[in-house]
This record gives structure tokens, sequence and C-alpha cells, in this order.
């Protein structure tokens, strides 16, 4: 239910997100099942760009969906990885889950749907570009995987978050109190625009309502109606 409960709240406010599947090593880790609930309970588009090679003990790593590679993990903490051609094994998975990537990305762009219409290859700097389009506007959710403790699939992840998810730049520009001279004013993101303090009563922000920052809101401050 808190799941549930976080994920209405970031409907509501419209912010960009993603799914990480974790401890991928731990006893009765399953991906695909993570990947079920998910579809059935948030009623999302949850996609992933990422799946795991093997699972608890055998977890080896990670198939990357967007490049269609594979990187393997060498020793139980993270620290020497190969990327490699996609194991043998997995191969028929990978290809049908790049084949719902395809077709998850091809809404958002039309020359990626002609190309994947068509059977032509298409680059990865497309779909990176697709991805983030979908994801900035809260269309789709990337799902990445991997076992944080060991340091497997962190690296994958924090590149995930520099190429799908919003600058601050990205974000519609907002209103709020100049702390200085306490009048409305808008704003957008970056380093140079004018810090927002509060959000003023004219909201309608109920009493004791959770405040979502996005990226480039800095310090956003929820004000009620009664101004406490």
């Amino acid at each position: 239910r808190g799941l549930g409960d976080v994920y209405k709240r970031q409907e509501h406010y419209h912010v960009p997100r993603m799914i990480y599947v974790n401890k991928m090593d731990i006893m009765g880790a399953d991906f695909y099942h993570v990947l079920d609930m998910v579809h059935e309970r948030l009623k999302c588009n949850a996609v992933p760009i990422q799946v795991p090679i093997g699972s608890d003990d055998s977890f080896e790593g990670i198939v990357d969906l967007v490049d269609m590679n594979a990187d393997v993990y060498l020793d139980d903490l993270g620290k020497q990885m190969v990327t490699e051609e996609i194991p043998e094994s997995m191969k028929e998975l990978a290809e049908e889950y790049r084949d719902k990537l395809l077709a998850a990305v091809s809404d958002f762009d039309d020359e990626i749907m002609e190309m994947y219409l068509e059977g032509e290859d298409v680059p990865a700097d497309k779909i990176r570009a697709a991805i983030r389009k979908a994801t900035v506007a809260v269309k789709m959710v990337p799902v990445t995987c991997g076992t944080s403790y060991k340091n497997k699939g962190v690296q994958k992840l924090l590149d995930a978050v520099v190429d799908y998810m919003p600058s601050p730049l990205d974000i519609p520009s907002i209103k709020g109190i100049d702390p200085e001279t306490g009048e409305f004013v808008e704003t957008t993101g970056g380093m140079t625009t004018p810090m927002v303090n509060s959000v003023g009563a004219d909201f309608d922000i109920p009493k004791g309502a959770s405040a979502y920052a996005n990226p480039g809101y800095k310090f956003l401050r929820w004000q009620s109606v009664d101004g406490s």
C-alpha cells in the first residue's frame, strides 16, 4: 500500500521516475515477477531497459537492451566488470525484451516506428533520446536491475539517471514567493534563477501535504492557507 500511495502522489505531481529492482542476488529474487506486479498494481508503462543475467546465487550481470551487450561481473563486489556479447542462453530473451522496448519507444518517435516496422536496426542514440523524451513526459518508466550491496548494476543505474531523468532545464517554470520581496514570482530551473522559498495560498495545497521538489526547484516548501 505504501508504494502505491507514493506512486499516486508522483502521478499527481507529474514526477518523472525510474524503477530499480534491487537485491537480484538474494534467494527468491525474480525480476519478471516484480515487473508483472508493477504492471498489475501500479498500472504504469514500466519498460525494462535491462534484464538480469541469472538470479539468486547465479546472478552474474546485466543485459543492456539499448546497446545489446552484456555487463558481466567477475568478482563478488562488482569491482571487476567486462562488457561482452550477450550469452547464448540469454539471446532469445534479450531479443524479446529488446523488441518490447522498441515497440514502447516507437510511440514517441516516428522515425523509430518506421525503422521498427520495416525491421531495420535502430541506433542506440535514437533509442536513448526516445526513452528520455518519454520519461521526462511521464509517459514511460524505465526499469533497471542490480544488487546495490555488492555494487553490481549501480554503475548502469547512475548512467540511466544521467541519460533519462530530467535536468533542471527540463522542468516547467513554477510560481512561488520571492524570499526578499515577498512577491509572487515565476522561476525556472538552473543555478542562476531566483530560488523559490515557498508556495503561496493560491495553489490550494492541503495543510500537511507532502512536498515534491523536482530537480531545479531547490528548497521548495509548501505554505498552507492559514500560513502555517
